[in-house]
């Protein structure tokens, strides 16, 4: 979301045989050095699902926002209708905002902002193909989405 507190999650295209749900499981560093993880199961009645991720939690209508929340990874798993795990795939992200530079937690991608984009938060991850949903760029499978969903000018690096 636009404060930083929640992770829009979105898996399109999704097309793989005998599927009958997609377990789901985001785990994130928090500042204080602890880990949190955010669970969900979802039925496959489309090829595309969407959730808000709470980077913290909730109790009783009160929210707890975990601070500093700059890594995590996402891991989705394809069952079939007895259960039975059909397919997996783990994706790290990086999350930034008040920077030029986005980079990929493996190190391997770069974008460099033309400018640093105030109040907007920076997803920056592996994808499996290319979105449908335009993000800020996308290039040799990896992809940059804003916060605001707005394209941002930079250049790629090597």
């Amino acid at each position: 979301g636009s404060d930083g507190h929640w992770l829009n999650f979105k898996v399109e295209k999704i097309n793989v045989s005998g599927a009958a749900s997609m377990d789901y499981l985001m785990v994130y560093s928090t500042s204080d050095g602890g880990q949190q993880g955010v669970p969900g199961t979802v039925k496959l009645t489309d090829t595309s699902i969407e959730r808000m991720l709470l980077l913290g939690s909730e109790s009783s209508g009160k929210f707890r926002y975990d601070a500093g929340v700059e890594q995590g990874t996402m891991t989705i798993t394809f069952r079939d209708g007895n259960g039975k795990m059909i397919g997996k795939l783990t994706t790290d992200f990086h999350l930034q905002s008040g920077v030029t530079e986005l980079t990929s937690v493996d190190g391997i991608f770069k974008y460099t902002l033309d400018k640093i984009a105030k109040n907007v938060y920076f997803v920056t991850m592996k994808t499996y193909k290319e979105p449908s949903v335009a993000p800020v760029v996308w290039q040799n499978g990896y992809g940059v989405f804003a916060s605001d969903g707005l394209a941002h000018t930079g250049e790629l690096g090597q």
